[in-house]
């Protein structure tokens, strides 16, 4: 990737008090020694601090609409630095977290910079995609609707030269928890830079997010799922976690994150540049917004499971080695047999931070067996670890889980009259089955539950016509409004709907009511 400017511009962009500045200047690339763009334009990357030190500077360059960097992009960045010295260890989480599942990492390569000065020149990571819309929308429905946040400190300079002009050093900073600063969005607006469709300026979403943190125990805890994603949000923060970097918002810092309100107004939190202050040894439960989410028992095992997933799948020495190898290939320059050793020491440390917070348990039925209940539902109780994501019927589909603790859980499944062979699946979350366990119920009732066996969709309205005017005047101005299922009991005996639900096309769940042999029932849009 080379850079090219004229001497003088090249001056200007690294004087005093032009670091302090992001208007960009002239510049051309060649890439790959074979493709020119003209007329680029490029600005310094890195906090101010940063930008004055020729181990830590990089490149943000902007790019013609007429000729996009690779046909997409409008604008890279060039980094060359992790933390205070050069190097790419990023890549290796960005690989982390593309390979484990969940959101990727940022879309980065590779590559040797040839910048104007000799200092800068070398290997670098080139930042493509990053948490833009064109990442965002390949990997979630509508993703580029959503708007990002970057979580940033606000650093200010305290001096000015000879002439007046602000220098940055010395400087000091000023940031912010996650927490209620207001109602006015100007409160917000520089420490969560909002990154993406910026024409909306909409932080309502952000602003009821941060509120929400202000609360505790179970008034946090009962609302959480409103504001937050909170599957995602822990394996946003497991990555970052699992890093080691300590200038880093996983490790509690009032900065380097990025936070992503999805169009349904609920945030997931995006691990944002892991590259510096490194501990194989920091505390899982760091973050103090993750040590509030986690105080539920099963929001414990949630994260717990994430970290143990992302570990045993990807952040090892026998995945992440030969990344390593195909890198220190590509620059032998670079240690990057050290960054593997980190992963290493980083992943075994977490590994016992994990394994001592919920003790391990093979999955098993803990019910009585055989269990006899008089209904056509049966509660079923049992143990297994935070490596169970799922349970499922053998062959089935996923039940309802309540975990009541670390590793206890229970549900409830459909029975039959009569006695009934139910084996369950623990499902960890690579979709692999880790156990198997079955339980005989004795139902001594007569009433069956929901199946294809006795349950039918008899009838049903979908995108009506428009309301006629008298359908208007009496308050029904919604065409859907007239939308409608009937389910009919085609079967000889009662059926109890209970726990019975739609999961294709419909997403609702049938409350406890019982449909006589041939009776009909009628679940209404608008009732």
């Amino acid at each position: 990737f080379r850079l090219i400017m004229t001497p003088g511009d090249d001056t200007w962009m690294h004087t005093s008090i032009n670091v302090m500045s992001n208007d960009r200047l002239g510049s051309t690339v060649i890439y790959n020694e074979s493709e020119i763009f003209y007329d680029t334009g490029v600005r310094l990357k890195s906090s101010q601090r940063g930008r004055l030190n020729s181990r830590r500077v990089g490149f943000n360059v902007g790019f013609n609409t007429d000729q996009l960097f690779r046909g997409v992009h409008r604008t890279v960045a060039v980094d060359r630095s992790q933390g205070q010295s050069p190097g790419q260890r990023e890549l290796l989480f960005n690989i982390m977290m593309t390979s484990a599942g969940g959101i990727s990492g940022k879309y980065n390569d590779l590559i040797r910079i040839i910048a104007p000065r000799n200092a800068h020149t070398g290997t670098a990571e080139l930042q493509l995609a990053r948490y833009g819309g064109i990442s965002l929308g390949s990997q979630l429905k509508d993703g580029d609707k959503g708007t990002v946040f970057e979580y940033e400190l606000i650093y200010y300079p305290r001096n000015a030269d000879g002439n007046g002009f602000k220098i940055p050093q010395p400087d000091g900073v000023q940031g912010t928890r996650v927490r209620n600063l207001g109602d006015d969005k100007e409160n917000y607006r520089w420490n969560f830079l909002i990154k993406n469709n910026r024409e909306r300026d909409d932080y309502a979403a952000l602003i009821a997010y941060c509120k929400h943190f202000d609360l505790s125990g179970a008034p946090f805890h009962a609302g959480v799922e409103n504001f937050v994603d909170v599957d995602n949000w822990l394996r946003g923060m497991a990555f970052g976690v699992l890093s080691g970097a300590g200038d880093n918002y996983a490790a509690n810092s009032t900065h380097n994150a990025q936070f992503y309100v999805r169009p349904d107004g609920r945030v997931i939190f995006l691990p944002h540049d892991m590259d510096f202050s490194f501990s194989t040894s920091r505390p899982i439960t760091a973050n103090s917004d993750v040590a509030t989410i986690i105080h539920d028992p099963a929001r414990l095992r949630q994260y717990l499971g994430h970290l143990h997933d992302i570990i045993t799948t990807t952040y090892n020495n026998a995945y992440m080695s030969g990344w390593s190898a195909h890198f220190a290939s590509l620059d032998p320059g670079q240690n990057w047999n050290s960054s593997l050793n980190h992963i290493t020491s980083r992943s075994n440390n977490v590994l016992s931070q994990v394994t001592g917070s919920i003790p391990q348990v093979a999955f098993n039925i803990t019910s009585s067996n055989a269990l006899t209940v008089n209904g056509s539902t049966a509660t079923i109780s049992g143990v297994g670890w935070i490596d169970v994501r799922k349970i499922r019927i053998a062959g089935g589909g996923e039940l309802d889980v309540t975990w009541t603790s670390g590793n206890q859980w229970q549900l409830n499944v459909q029975v039959l009259p009569g006695p009934n062979t139910i084996t369950l699946e623990a499902v960890n979350f690579s979709g692999e089955v880790i156990g198997t366990k079955t339980i005989t119920v004795n139902n001594t009732g007569s009433m069956e539950p929901a199946s294809r066996e006795n349950i039918v969709v008899s009838e049903l309205l979908f995108h009506p016509p428009a309301p006629t005017a008298a359908e208007v005047a009496a308050g029904f101005t919604d065409e859907s409004f007239f939308e409608f299922v009937e389910l009919m009991n085609i079967g000889a005996v009662d059926v109890n709907l209970d726990g019975a639900r739609f999961t294709a096309g419909i997403n609702h769940t049938l409350p406890a009511f019982t449909l006589a042999p041939g009776a009909r029932a009628v679940l209404a849009r608008n009732r």
